[in-house]
């Protein structure tokens, strides 16, 4: 399209890694619609040859050459019997493109070359194939007609090498379900066997779709099931040679294909012929797409839906950027909903998790993009980053819908750099269908200091020692000798850090010291300190300094004992430690207060799933430099059992309602027994209470009582109240911490960038097949400007639409990818365009088009769809009636 104007150029800071779905970014050219015959633009260079390369002197095969299309960044589709059929002695060689549309980084060409006219020729791209995928009807069955696809060894780097689209649906049969009077377009090259790429021309036919009975008059299709054959389709044309696209070019401009040809004998001599020749066959794609995105993505293919293959749904309308989005340790939260816990959370669902890892050769600077598809009728609703270092601030756009981006700006490196993405998304079908029932009344969010707590949705401990620095929120209470300082000898409960000034301990361990001894420190064996305790630079991170835990000794400042213990000497109970300071280290996470009573189901009766039991290796913490922690998988026992050996002293029905007791033996009191709920938060459930050692087995002659915990869940209400200061009344009982959990927000759902020469300005520059049905365009121009001396130029433009006409999607076509257009108030008769240009000197050509939907259409349709649905659920109501009459 853009042959012999400019060739494209983007300015790049350091480097930007930009990864996108790879069937997100496809062949959109609106502006072009081919006429039949040879053509002579840059255009389908998608279109690629598979070579065989002799075993012996490398030659290519001298007469078959089958055609492939480049589908992905990476994969290439082709017929199944051009895969694996190869001819004898020959070997797969290289996949061709000879068009391959270079981009600036290719062309090593700089802004001054661009304004001075410098072109980028296309070039000739030859690229191994590192594996080919069969269909497993053709692996396992030998179904003669089926498709394959090659990976290439690497990616296509070029930005401007679009793949051709995957089909949105069936386009051989109209809305009726009869085969589509509507001319396809048949793309090859011209000749049978093209050698040099250089000067290989194109062309284009258009076909019709013919009755499938035509297509098995003449001869019956050997080795095809009967699934493979309505697969099939015959079209007019002939001479068409193996593995050439038949595409449809979809209003949208999108080029998607319908069917790729299975060869054939070439066109009869008209004279010589007594007889129609045989209509040639093809392999139709939209019965495969489910599975080839799961063989690119990995994906099962259940998981696609039937009608969105893709595994995403594009949205309508615009609205706007509520996100809310900060640091909870190494965790950058995007959306709101990263802070759901408990019931809030139960709607909500990790779908994807992704490690990457960095090794640059040179320093580099980088900012990392991400685009994250979900599957149909799934919103993404937050996405969590893991980084290393609070250093910069991530950002996620088009939250509240299937796709989403992610930007992640990263330091000045030159070492190993690692982080984590993880996407959370919910079903849309049953958020609508509880939100029937449910009120949308505004919701006020309050942040306070229960809010930031232990959220690592990555870690999942397997059961004895842990190496990794986690559960820094665990510390050990001493007790110090009065006279000489010296630490108790044996006794050091532990305690759970839950604020950044307040620690969780059993009322006993607060209030019963050991006679001679008084409260001393609190004690955390690995305090993560933050940069700014490290008095690192970014040099420094960058070099690879690394900042080692620390230990942090922490006076206490206040106890603050429960009043059943300390008003009716309750035995079992927990008390608050007030530390002298707020902790400052921001890594430095609390453990999670719990939502819910997780000892018990919905049902009311007693979980089943494994509880996690956190404490220290030794049973007397001393050099907590070397000091690991051990983790230890625990059930809940019926409560029969806790008192069936001894019966708990000065213990009320209160505080027995509050008691729990476990498998497990040996544990320490105050060290805390865990959930890590599905969405990453790891909430203290109970406080062991202690208790004596493990017998012996050898001696023991019953089984040991089993441990006692005190459950935390009750005494969430004045946990909270003693912190906060707020009256424990004022507390509601389904929110125990003072705040409401928002459920859904609204979100900037407007997408812009580029795909290939094409600025996209709005979501619905990117809708195709039955999703773009109601939108048109309206707008095309092309401008042309000749400037008399050098020139720096941006260019504004306001487009009107007609009345009751809304303007959803405005498309730029520029010549390069510099700059970013802009568009402003989408979604109304008018909108604003600035578009951006380099300096320059020569002809400049760019185009712009705008796209709208008639409003009064869609608020008549759905006024007919809301009195359908109430007619039908009138008539469902009288047929009830007369059921029970």
């Amino acid at each position: 399209m853009w042959r012999n104007t400019f060739i494209v150029f983007v300015l790049c800071v350091g480097g930007v890694v930009f990864v996108k779905c790879q069937f997100f970014d496809c062949h959109d050219d609106p502006g072009f619609t081919p006429d039949e015959g040879p053509i002579s633009e840059l255009q389908f260079t998608w279109l690629g040859a598979l070579q065989y390369i002799h075993v012996k002197n490398g030659t290519p095969h001298y007469f078959r050459v089958p055609r492939v299309i480049l589908i992905s960044r990476q994969f290439a589709l082709s017929t199944a019997m051009d895969a694996a059929q190869i001819p004898e002695g020959y070997a797969l060689g290289n996949v061709i493109f000879g068009d391959y549309e270079r981009d600036e980084g290719e062309c090593h060409v700089t802004i001054d070359d661009i304004a001075s006219g410098v072109e980028c020729e296309p070039a000739i791209l030859l690229m191994p194939i590192a594996d080919v995928l069969l269909h497993p009807e053709y692996k396992h069955f030998g179904a003669k007609y089926s498709v394959a696809l090659m990976k290439l060894i690497t990616p296509i780097k070029s930005k401007y090498m679009l793949p051709a689209c995957l089909p949105f649906k069936n386009y051989l049969v109209d809305k009726s379900g009869k085969l589509t009077r509507s001319k396809l377009i048949h793309v090859d090259f011209s000749s049978d066997v093209p050698r040099d790429f250089i000067e290989e021309e194109k062309e284009v036919q258009r076909v019709s779709i013919l009755p499938r009975e035509l297509c098995f008059l003449y001869d019956d299709v050997e080795n095809a099931t009967r699934m493979t054959q309505n697969r099939m389709a015959c079209t007019t044309g002939c001479g068409f040679h193996s593995g050439a696209p038949t595409m449809v070019h979809e209003h949208t401009g999108h080029w998607s294909i319908v069917a790729l040809s299975h060869g054939g004998p070439p066109c009869p001599d008209p004279l010589r012929s007594r007889r129609p020749p045989p209509p040639p066959h093809h392999i139709m794609i939209h019965p495969y797409v489910p599975w080839i995105t799961a063989a690119i993505t990995g994906k099962a293919v259940g998981a696609f839906a039937k009608d969105d293959p893709f595994g995403f749904i594009m949205p309508r309308a615009s609205v706007y950027d509520l996100i809310a989005h900060g640091w909870v340790g190494h965790w950058w939260m995007g959306g709101l909903r990263c802070y759901d816990r408990g019931e809030a959370a139960d709607d909500i669902f990790k779908f994807y998790h992704e490690i990457f890892q960095l090794k640059p050769i040179t320093e580099t600077f980088l900012t990392y993009y991400l685009e994250i598809d979900a599957a149909h009728e799934t919103l993404i609703i937050c996405v969590k980053v893991g980084m290393p270092y609070q250093l910069g601030q991530p950002r996620v756009w088009e939250l509240d819908s299937p796709i989403v981006k992610v930007r992640i700006p990263m330091i000045r490196f030159f070492q190993l750099y690692k982080f984590q993405v993880e996407a959370w998304a919910y079903n849309s079908t049953e958020s609508s269908q509880s939100s029937e029932s449910t009120s949308s009344d505004s919701v006020v969010f309050v942040k306070c200091q229960f809010f930031d707590c232990h959220d690592d949705p990555g870690f999942t401990p397997d059961e004895g020692p842990i190496s990794e620095l986690q559960f820094t929120w665990l510390g050990a209470l001493q007790y110090i000798h009065v006279k000489n300082g010296t630490p108790h000898y044996f006794r050091v409960p532990r305690v759970i850090l839950i604020s950044r000034q307040f620690a969780l301990s059993t009322a006993m361990d607060a209030a019963q010291i050991p006679e001679g001894y008084a409260l001393g420190n609190v004690i955390f064996g690995d305090y993560e300190r933050d940069e700014g305790e490290c008095h690192v630079t970014i040099d420094d991170i960058a070099s690879g300094v690394e900042c080692e835990p620390a230990i942090l000794l922490m006076p206490i400042a206040d106890v603050l004992l429960h009043p059943e213990y300390k008003h009716f000497g309750a035995k079992y109970s927990v008390a608050l430690m007030k530390l002298i300071t707020p902790i400052k280290s921001k890594y430095m996470l609390p453990a999670c207060l719990p939502f819910k009573n997780y000892l018990v189901d919905k049902s009311g009766k007693l979980t089943r799933s494994k509880l996690i039991h956190v404490d220290f290796s030794s049973d007397v913490p001393r050099d907590f430099i070397e000091e690991e922690k051990e983790v230890q998988r625990v059930s809940i026992l019926p409560r029969e059992l806790c008192f069936l050996y001894d019966d708990v002293e000065n213990a009320t029905r209160m505080t027995q309602n509050r008691m729990a007791c476990t498998t497990g033996c040996g544990f320490h009191s105050g060290a805390p027994t865990m959930v890590h709920e599905h969405t990453g938060h790891w909430s203290i459930v109970a406080l062991s209470h202690g208790g004596p050692p493990c017998p012996d087995p050898l001696r023991s002659r019953r089984p040991p009582p089993p441990p006692h915990h005190i459950m935390i869940h009750p005494y969430v209400p004045w946990i909270t109240a003693a912190i906060t200061g707020k009256a424990v009344g004022a507390f509601a009982k389904d929110d125990p911490f003072g705040f409401i959990m928002p459920r859904a927000s609204v979100y900037d759902l407007i997408a812009h960038g580029w795909v290939g020469h094409w600025w996209m300005g709005g979501l619905r520059c990117y809708d195709r097949g039955e999703a773009a049905d109601d939108i048109f365009k309206f707008y095309h121009e092309i401008f042309q400007l000749k400037p008399i001396t050098e020139t720096f130029l941006t260019y504004y433009l306001e487009i009107d639409a007609a009345h009751e006409t809304l303007i959803i999607c405005v498309k730029v076509g520029m010549p390069y990818q510099l700059g970013q257009p802009r568009v402003w108030e989408l979604d109304s008769p008018i909108v604003k365009v600035r578009i951006p240009m380099i300096r320059f000197f020569q002809l400049y050509k760019f185009q712009v088009e705008a796209w709208a939907y008639n409003s009064t259409e869609s608020s008549q349709s759905s006024e007919s769809t809301s009195s359908d649905s109430t007619e039908e659920t009138k008539e469902e109501g009288e047929i009830k009636k007369d059921e029970k009459g």
